[in-house]
């Protein structure tokens, strides 16, 4: 899935469950952020930075202050500084998942996401 998919199917599920149809506006929201080319292949930590910019500037979510993943908890989670609050706000919002390997849990920031989960992880955000 790229990026630009990825924001589509943001916006269509938004139609979705508000009942507004105005094209125009769609994806306003993301003027100003730097989410990569619109054909960059979607990695689970560029959909960690989506979501939850989506969640700040279009739902009006606020920021959770407790029960934020650590280090820790979560051995790979500043392997990218710019997404870890991002990562870590989605982890705790239950949005997104840990892989557990060899006994560690890692977020693993730079694979792919495939639409089957993007569907998801949108649903989740949503709820």
């Amino acid at each position: 899935m790229t990026v630009g998919d990825f924001l589509m199917c943001i916006d269509s599920e938004e139609r979705k469950r508000t009942g507004y149809d105005l094209p125009e506006a769609g994806l306003l929201w993301t003027k100003g952020e730097d989410f990569g080319d619109h054909e960059d292949i979607l990695l689970r930590k560029n959909c960690a930075r989506i979501l939850h910019r989506y969640m700040q500037k279009v739902m009006g979510k606020r920021d959770l202050t407790e029960g934020l993943t650590t280090r820790e908890q979560v051995r790979d989670l500043y392997d990218c500084r710019i997404c870890a609050v991002h990562i870590s706000q989605i982890l705790a919002n239950g949005i997104m998942n840990t892989h557990d390997i060899n006994g560690l849990k890692l977020f693993e920031g730079n694979l792919e996401v495939h639409k089957e989960e993007a569907m998801i992880y949108i649903s989740r955000m949503f709820e």
